[in-house]
C-alpha cells in the first residue's frame, strides 16, 4: 500500500492520500481533501502539483492542488465554509426545527466529510444538545428552544410579572444598574417606577421603552447591531464600552439553566456580551422561571457559581433548591400562586 504524505514542505508530488469515508458528493472529496492537506495557490511552498485520492485502497481521482486550492477560496468567498461554532450551532437550529438531522445531509449542506459532522454530533450530543440515533441525531429534551420576543411575552407570562416585580424589589434608590433584553427583565423594568436616582443601562430596544416614561430612571442604551428576533443590540463595539462603566447589579435573564453546565443561550454575541456585563457588575442577579432549569443552549454564559442572587419561581423541584443552597448561591423563591 502506497505512504501517505508526509512532509508538507516538501517540494515533491504527493503518493497518494487515502480518505477516511466514501465522499458523499464532488463537493465533500474536495472538502475532505482539504481537510487533510495543507494546500496553498501554484508557486508557494507547500504547493503539491498532483494528488491522488484514495478510499479503501480504491482509486479515487487525481487532482491538481491549484485546483483544490481555488475550489476552497471560491467556497470561502460564497460564505459556504463555516467554522466549527458557526456549523454546530446551525445543526443546533437545524434539529430544533426538523426534529432529527442525517449524517450524510449534514455532509453534503455543509460540504464537509461525514467524519467531521459525526464528531459534531458526538460533542453536541456529550453537552445534551442533541441525542444521537443510528445514522444521524435527535432533539434532545433538555435542548431548549429559542422563541421570538413575541413568544416569549406569552409563555409563562403570570410567572414572569411576579418575578419581575420581586426582582425589582431588590433594587434600591441610587443603584447603577445593568439590566438584559429579554421578557422576564422587561417585567422587572415595569416594576421600578417608584425608584429614585436610577441609573439603567440596557441593550434591550424592549427594555428602553418601558423606562422611558419612569422620572427617577436614566435611561443608557448600549449601540451595536439589532437583532430583531430579541430587539436587543449586540456587537464588539457594545462590548468595548462597557469596560468604561462600574454598576452595582446586573439583572440578567437567560434560555437555560443547568447546574452543572452554568447559564446559556442560543445566540453566540448574546453570550459574550452578557458575560461582559457581569463582569462589569459588582453583584449578579439571575431571574428566571423553573421550567428554565435542566435545559442548555448552545452557547454558555457563566457557570452557576458565579451568580450572587437567583431569583426563580416556587415550582423549582427540591433537588435543585438543595444543591443551589449547596453551592452557597443566595436563592430566592416567589409564590405565583
Amino acid at each position: 500500500m502506497e505512504q501517505p504524505f508526509t512532509n508538507p514542505g516538501d517540494s515533491a508530488q504527493y503518493s497518494s492520500v487515502p480518505l477516511t469515508t466514501t465522499p458523499a458528493s464532488p463537493n465533500a472529496l474536495c472538502s475532505q481533501a482539504l481537510e487533510i492537506l495543507p494546500i496553498e495557490p501554484a508557486g508557494s511552498a507547500k504547493c503539491f502539483t498532483t494528488i491522488t485520492l484514495t478510499f479503501d485502497n480504491q482509486h479515487i481521482g487525481v487532482f491538481s492542488s491549484d485546483t483544490l486550492y481555488k475550489n476552497s477560496k471560491l467556497k470561502a468567498n460564497e460564505g459556504q465554509m463555516l467554522n466549527t461554532v458557526e456549523r454546530r450551532s446551525e445543526i443546533v437550529k437545524l434539529i430544533e426545527s426538523t426534529g432529527n438531522v442525517k449524517v450524510k445531509e449534514l455532509a453534503e449542506k455543509f460540504n464537509i466529510s461525514t467524519v467531521t459532522i459525526r464528531n459534531d454530533l458526538n460533542d453536541l450530543s456529550r453537552t445534551g444538545l442533541l441525542v444521537r440515533a443510528r445514522g444521524g441525531a435527535i432533539a434532545s429534551g433538555r435542548l431548549a428552544k429559542e422563541l421570538t420576543i413575541n413568544e416569549k411575552h406569552k409563555k409563562n407570562h403570570k410567572v414572569k410579572v411576579a418575578l419581575g416585580r420581586y426582582t425589582a424589589s431588590l433594587i434600591q434608590n441610587d443603584d447603577a444598574i445593568i439590566l438584559d433584553s429579554g421578557t422576564t427583565a422587561e417585567e422587572v423594568a415595569n416594576h421600578l417606577n417608584d425608584k429614585e436616582n436610577l441609573i439603567v443601562m440596557t441593550n434591550g430596544l424592549n427594555i428602553a421603552y418601558q423606562l422611558a416614561p419612569i422620572e427617577g430612571c436614566e435611561v443608557f442604551m448600549i449601540g451595536g447591531q439589532l437583532r430583531k428576533k430579541s430587539m436587543s443590540f449586540y456587537g464588539p463595539d457594545t462590548e468595548k464600552k462597557l469596560e468604561y462603566y462600574n454598576f452595582n447589579k446586573v439583572i440578567l435573564g437567560v434560555d437555560g439553566i443547568d447546574l452543572s453546565r452554568g447559564l446559556s443561550t442560543h445566540y453566540e454575541p448574546e453570550a459574550v456580551f452578557n458575560r461582559v456585563m457581569c463582569q462589569s457588575a459588582e453583584q449578579i442577579i439571575v431571574v428566571t422561571d423553573s421550567s428554565k432549569f435542566g435545559r442548555r443552549s448552545l452557547h454558555s454564559i457563566i457557570p452557576i457559581t458565579s451568580i450572587d442572587i437567583l431569583v426563580t419561581d416556587t415550582n423549582l423541584d427540591k433537588e435543585s433548591q438543595d444543591e443551589i443552597h449547596r453551592l452557597g448561591i443566595d436563592l430566592h423563591l416567589v409564590d405565583v400562586g
